[in-house]
């Protein structure tokens, strides 16, 4: 049986009423949906934002102990080279004391040579 106009006219009205409140029903869930999202995306980017933030401490704390070590390697460096200079002055002194040696030594056998030859 196909609805009469009237019947079709009430219907009509009936659906227009309902429909906003369906609709305002509808934004509501839909605006619940969003800001609980939004709670949520909240909630992430704090959770992340804490997390950068340990990493940050961590990587400044590792930072510190590589400055740290980098100090005692310059240490040792400065002390080898402390070592190196102080060997560098004893060779150059026992190789001055050397070169006088040899050259005392060659003036003595020169002048005894000439020495020899003349008489």
């Amino acid at each position: 049986m196909a609805p009469s106009k009237q019947e079709d006219k009430r219907l009509k009205e009936a659906v227009r009423e309902i429909l906003p409140e369906v609709f305002r029903e509808f934004e509501q869930r839909r605006e619940l949906a969003l800001v609980e999202r939004i709670v949520r995306v909240e909630e992430g980017l704090r959770a992340v934002q804490e997390r950068i933030e340990q990493i940050l401490v961590h990587m400044d704390k590792r930072f510190e102990q590589v400055d740290k070590r980098f100090e005692q390697v310059d240490r040792r460096f400065e002390q080898v080279d402390k070592r190196f200079e102080d060997m560098q002055r004893y060779m150059d002194k026992r190789f001055s004391m050397l070169q006088w040696f040899m050259g005392i030594g060659f003036t003595g056998i020169s002048v005894l040579l000439a020495l020899f030859n003349y008489m």
